[in-house]
């Protein structure tokens, strides 16, 4: 990345519910993939362009999230946590953030990231 923002916004706010029983005892963001967090292919992928600042919106077990992933140090970015006093939807996380033209920005997915050290 030239230039350009080195902060990503993750909303991991869902309750996962397609993904039960998976979900119940643990937040969607932190279900174990190949014995990693779903979640840290995801910050994988961003350090490995460039991102070292994360933002996490979340509501659902959002204590689930802090444990498995903690500050991010050991993953290698620095990990920030927005939570919801109360679900706010679908996407409902992107409205607790902030509002500076700096913090919106266009998503795209990956479909093979690093995997997570």
């Amino acid at each position: 990345m030239r230039g350009g923002a080195r902060q990503a916004v993750i909303l991991a706010g869902g309750q996962g519910t397609r993904l039960r029983p998976l979900t119940l005892a643990r937040a969607k963001p932190v279900v174990p993939l190949l014995n990693h967090p779903f979640l840290a292919y995801q910050l994988a992928l961003l350090r490995a362009h460039g991102v070292s600042d994360v933002v996490l919106a979340c509501s659902y077990r959002v204590d689930d999230v802090r444990e498995a992933l903690g500050d991010g140090a050991r993953l290698g970015v620095r990990l920030r946590y927005v939570v919801e006093d109360e679900p706010l939807g679908t996407g409902g996380g992107s409205a607790t953030l902030p509002t500076s033209p700096r913090a919106r920005s266009s998503c795209s997915t990956a479909t093979s990231s690093p995997t997570p050290t």
